[in-house]
Parts: structure tokens; sequence; C-alpha cells
């Protein structure tokens, strides 16, 4: 199984030119030739299907096209390899999704006593395998990790007057990959690339926007007094199945100028309906305002935001028309203006 059914494909279609060749051919002729039936018919030989006289079966399967309660004749599946699922560009909706589809119609369409194997380098720090990698995921919670496994243990490394980086220590993992080997497939792939590919480094690198911060998690009963709680969105301008996500941050901030992330959210809506969950949000936690990022649709937000608050209003005065809630203010932004020097970062979770 991989991410897409082309790349499944080609990887049965592998297999199938080794079944095909002189050396299997010779000590294994039952694997070499395929299953026929009753009248000479092939039972399958194919891109996506290989069927040996032997009885052995492979199937291509990508996630893309993953089928629930997928079996053959009245055997089901008895193992499943799970190789390259993940895409750097996977976003987090992309995650999920993958993780729905392996934890509710492929996991669940193989046997009983059913094997899995899983490989795949890390290619971001969310992605499914990091997941199964770091404890994080809720599946295959008996599986045994092994790795990720870097292709230099303890790199060393310099940079030279050219900006060429240059390997100066470490050891190489594998002979088929030494040294002289990885430089050159950093000379190659870029110095960035190779961290990713070869040592597994898919976090974010040293330097950014918010690298200077300092992340930990807390619940909600050891927050202290918050002096300020702000709500702020970032939204799409369509709700289309192409359009951008929307997000929405809630945080606050204590005397001290640590900020707590007390609500994140993400996800395709339209834009009255993401400015009406701010808002929603904004009243639950008692924040001053709701901010909105302006670089798309201008002064057209304000006009969203007090159709969205009237909403809301008239909706919490028809569950209760006794209960008195703080409006929040509106407020508007660019992206990227005005960023604090914030100390320090407290990443809330609820309990």
């Amino acid at each position: 199984m991989s991410g897409i059914q082309e790349k499944a494909d080609d990887h049965v279609a592998n297999v199938g030119s080794i079944l095909e060749s002189p050396a299997i051919e010779t000590f294994y002729p039952e694997m070499a030739s395929r299953l026929v039936g009753k009248y000479g018919h092939s039972k399958g030989w194919k891109r996506n299907r290989l069927r040996t006289a032997h009885g052995f079966t492979i199937d291509a399967l990508g996630l893309d096209a993953a089928a629930r309660g997928a079996k053959l004749d009245d055997a089901r599946p008895d193992f499943i390899v799970f190789d390259d699922i993940d895409e750097e560009t996977d976003s987090l909706a992309t995650v999920e999704k993958k993780v729905k589809q392996l934890t509710r119609k492929v996991l669940p369409a193989g046997a009983r006593d059913v094997a899995v194997l899983g490989v795949q380098n890390l290619v971001h720090p969310d992605s499914v395998f990091a997941q199964l990698a770091d404890g994080r995921a809720d599946f295959l919670h008996t599986r045994t990790v092994s790795g990720p496994i870097p292709a230099i243990r303890d790199m060393e490394y310099r940079q030279d007057e050219g900006g060429r980086f240059v390997i100066t220590g470490g050891t190489a993992t594998w002979a088929g990959q030494s040294l002289q080997v990885c430089q050159e497939n950093i000379d190659d792939w870029g110095f960035s690339a190779f961290m990713a590919e070869a040592q597994h480094e898919v976090g974010a690198p040293p330097g950014g926007l918010y690298s200077h911060l300092t992340w930990r998690r807390c619940t909600f009963a050891e927050v202290p007094a918050l002096r300020r709680i702000v709500v702020w969105v970032d939204p799409a301008v369509t709700d289309k199945d192409t359009s951008d996500s929307h997000a929405i941050q809630a945080d606050g901030i204590d005397g001290a100028g640590t900020i707590y992330r007390l609500f994140s959210w993400e996800g395709r809506t339209s834009p009255l309906d993401s400015l009406k969950r701010a808002i929603r949000k904004a009243i639950e936690l008692g924040a001053e305002k709701v901010g909105v990022e302006t670089d798309q649709g201008g002064d057209t937000w304000e006009i969203v935001y007090r159709q969205a608050l009237r909403e809301v209003l008239d909706e919490i005065e028809a569950a209760d028309p006794t209960l008195v809630v703080k409006v929040p203010k509106f407020d508007e932004d660019k992206a990227g203006a005005n960023l604090p020097p914030y100390r320090g970062l407290y990443w809330m979770i609820r309990t």
C-alpha cells in the first residue's frame, strides 16, 4: 500500500519483474508462473495484481483508492505493507484523512492474524509515520519501531566560503551509502533536502520565526490569571473544495509576558461560519476582541464580522434570554505585522 494508486502499482510491477527473473524461475518455478483457471485463463498477472501458481497473491492499493473489506475469494489479506504513504507536502487535514483510511478501511480488511509492515522515511513532523515513530498514533499499539535510522550517525559538517556544506565527521550506517556517497548526495540534492531525506530532520530549522520560543504543555487548571485574551482569524475568501483552510487561534497573556495557547482550529468552511466560530470562542473565553487577517478581502471583513456577531448573539439569546455576555470588539491587521518579542510560550492542551 502506498499513498496513491499509481505508486502502489509501480511497487507491484517491480515485484512482478523479480518473479519473472531467470533465478526465480529456476529455483521457484511455481512462483514464477501465473495462476490460471480450469480453462487456462490467467487469474491475475497485471499491473495492480499478481497471482502465482503457488497461490501467492499480491495486490497494489493506494490510499486514494482504498476499499473497505478487500478480500480475494474467501480470504482476507494476511500481510499488509505500508510503503511511502506520506508526502512532505501533506497538510494536517491530509494526514488526518490518511489515518482514517488506514484505521477504518485498510486495517479492518485484514485477516484475524494479519501482519503489518511499514517502511517510510520521516518526511515531515506530523506525518503518519512520524506519529507512529514518536508514539502519538493511537493505532497499531503493539508495533515494534525500528528507526528512524539516519544515513550518518553523529554527523559533523561545516560550510565553506562558497556556501557548500562539507561532511567533516560521523559514521555511515550502512556500507552501500558511505560518507563519500552522502557527500555526493548533499552536493546533488542540496543540504536541507539531504538532512530531511537521509537524516530524518524534518522539524523546523533553527532561526525561524518562532525558534526563540520555549514550548511547554500544561492543563487549563495550571493557567494563571490572564491579563488579556484575544482571538484571531486567518480566513479564506471562498468555500470550495479547492479553497484554502480557515484558521482560528485564541491566546492569552499573563502578567509575566507568557502566552498561553487556549484554542486552535483549522478547516474549510464559509467566511461567515469562520467568524461565527471565532466569536463564539471569544465569548466563551472572555476575549476582548476578535481580530481578522485582512490580506484578502480588506474592509469587507468588518461587514462580515458585524453579520456574524449579530447571528451569534441572536442564537445565544434564543437559547438563554437571561445570559449576559461580553461582546468582543473587531480588529484587523495584515499578516506578519506588529510581531512582539515574546519571551516564552505555553501550549495549552485540554484535559
